[in-house]
């Protein structure tokens, strides 16, 4: 129970009381699969991940579409985020299980919108075993008039959150090699 500081201010108040071996992040409009702790607590276990991946479903009042939201490559057993790009990319802080233990002190950027970019990137880096799924266990609401995305001048923040991102890869020194070019080209997309 808090005072309502934004959604970073949430994410990092439930991080720095939570006391169990994973992690997971569920926005406010969205729902889960009843599979999806099970499912990514085995796979997690099974391949002694640090992160598992997996898929989503977006949604509207309207209609569930059967389009999955990530387009992931390929991929069985275990590596690092950071060696793919596709994977190494995908900046939504919900869309994985962690273990507590490799987010230790990365945090949220309190204010920021977009706030998933600079930590994902940097959770992205850090991993050093990683799974997927390639499943839709997660649902994303795409039709909320309250969500920061569809306002033009709060969506303007996503500048701001490629500046931050930018930081996190000079922090590792990885702005030069792959990450720059596949960040640079998000960001003149978005």
């Amino acid at each position: 129970d808090k005072f309502n500081g934004g959604l970073s201010s949430a994410r990092n108040a439930g991080l720095d009381i939570a006391r169990g071996k994973y992690v997971l992040f569920l926005d406010s409009d969205d729902f889960i699969d009843t599979e999806l702790c099970a499912r990514t607590f085995e796979k997690t276990e099974a391949l002694s991940a640090d992160i598992v991946f997996f898929n989503a479903l977006p949604f509207t009042k309207q209609a569930l579409s059967t389009q999955c939201f990530f387009k992931y490559p390929a991929l069985s057993g275990v590596f690092r985020p950071r060696d793919i790009p596709l994977i190494l990319t995908q900046v939504s802080a919900w869309n994985r299980l962690y273990r507590h233990e490799l987010i230790g002190d990365v945090r949220f950027i309190e204010g920021l919108y977009f706030e998933d970019q600079p930590f994902s990137a940097e959770i992205n880096i850090l991993a050093q075993r990683a799974g997927l799924i390639d499943y839709p266990l997660y649902y994303y609401r795409r039709d909320n008039p309250a969500s920061i995305t569809g306002d033009y001048q709060t969506a303007m923040g996503i500048f701001s959150s490629f500046d931050a991102l930018k930081q996190v890869l000079r922090k590792y020194g990885v702005e030069q090699d792959l990450y720059g070019p596949v960040y640079s080209a998000s960001e003149v997309v978005n």
